[in-house]
């Protein structure tokens, strides 16, 4: 396979450890521009990239994502942080999609356009972070009013929601990629299955 297949292929694996090497600041910045320069319809600001590498600020995020197992999932939402977590975002470098549901664009909605743009965007992110020999993992399941009302504060910002996560980060060389460790050092393993995408190619 070449070599953007085989990063496809590292990237299509949620990353759920992560070792203690933080990521160059030439690295972040070369996800920020691959973030920030892909298409969105007629180039509109669909979203803002929250980009984080603050170990406090980054534990804040983990404490307040969810895993969605069936007794999470029960509990109202605002309470699914208090459970399990998502290892996802133990990730020492992190990117959040910051929205503003009820915006009006000019170019379409952002429950539309806005968010196929934020998939492109986080899909390049990730096929680049591991063309750079990094891993990633994609995470939806969290709360993000606390996160974002931070974020808000310190920014002066007006955003009302987290679309999409993407931790970031170099793998603990001993572990599977689907083997998660907790702050407190205990590990588990998430189950993964296989997907076969077909192809019609004339």
């Amino acid at each position: 396979m070449g070599i953007l297949t085989d990063a496809a292929k590292s990237a299509n694996h949620c990353q759920r450890n992560w070792s203690n090497r933080l990521v160059e600041e030439d690295i972040v910045q070369e996800l920020i521009g691959v973030a920030t320069n892909m298409p969105t319809k007629q180039n509109e600001e669909y979203y803002g990239l929250l980009v984080t590498t603050d170990p406090e600020f980054n534990h804040t995020t983990y404490m307040h994502s969810y895993a969605v197992l069936d007794d999470v999932m029960k509990l109202p939402f605002e309470r699914r942080h208090l459970t399990n977590y998502n290892t996802q975002l133990r990730a020492p470098l992190q990117f959040h999609y910051l929205v503003e549901t009820g915006k009006k664009f000019q170019h379409g909605y952002l429950e539309q356009a806005g968010f196929f743009s934020i998939g492109i965007s986080a899909g390049a992110v990730a096929l680049a972070a591991a063309s750079l020999g990094l891993k990633t993992g994609f995470c939806v399941c969290l709360d993000h009013k606390p996160i974002v009302e931070i974020v808000n504060q310190e920014f002066n910002t007006t955003y009302n929601g987290i679309v999409l996560s993407i931790g970031i980060g170099y793998p603990e060389e001993d572990l599977a990629w689907n083997v998660g460790r907790r702050p407190n050092g205990d590990t588990f393993v998430k189950p993964s299955y296989t997907k076969n995408i077909k192809i019609f190619r004339k």
